[in-house]
């Protein structure tokens, strides 16, 4: 395996997850630290960070990209046992759900293909596979659970 290019993330403890987006043109990497930070990579291929915010308050899991038909969006999951929800605007990311039905961490997410609409599958020390849909996917605040397996 060759190393195209290596840096440092700066993140204050573990990293548990990198995460590209659709276009390989962004990373988002999330750590113990509780942060989420999001890289581009520039015209030189190098990547620079662009952002980075606390994300929850244990954690971080576990990252995914949502398909770019809706947008810049992130989902997170951490040992504070939620979800979270993010959404690029303005060049800042805001939080715009905040799903908490898990009784333990949840440890995984995946953002299902297009093709099923905006879903994303979490499992979690529950025991508990839970898939969400977006009810509006102009409006990323309203998220229902359609099966608990």
């Amino acid at each position: 395996m060759r190393v195209f290019h290596r840096f440092s993330t700066a993140h204050d403890d573990l990293i548990h997850d990198v995460s590209y987006d659709f276009y390989g043109k962004r990373l988002a990497t999330c750590s113990s630290d509780q942060k989420i930070k999001v890289w581009d990579l520039n015209d030189n291929q190098r990547w620079e960070l662009s952002a980075e915010w606390k994300a929850h308050s244990g954690s971080v899991w576990k990252l995914a990209w949502a398909h770019p038909e809706y947008g810049q969006v992130i989902a997170s999951c951490s040992f504070d046992r939620t979800v979270c929800i993010w959404e690029e605007s303005q060049k800042k990311w805001v939080l715009k759900a905040h799903l908490v039905d898990s009784r333990d961490s949840v440890t995984d997410i995946k953002f299902s293909p297009k093709s099923f609409g905006l879903r994303l599958a979490t499992c979690s020390s529950d025991g508990y596979i839970r898939i969400y849909e977006a009810m509006d996917i102009m409006n990323l605040s309203q998220w229902t659970i359609v099966r608990r397996v």
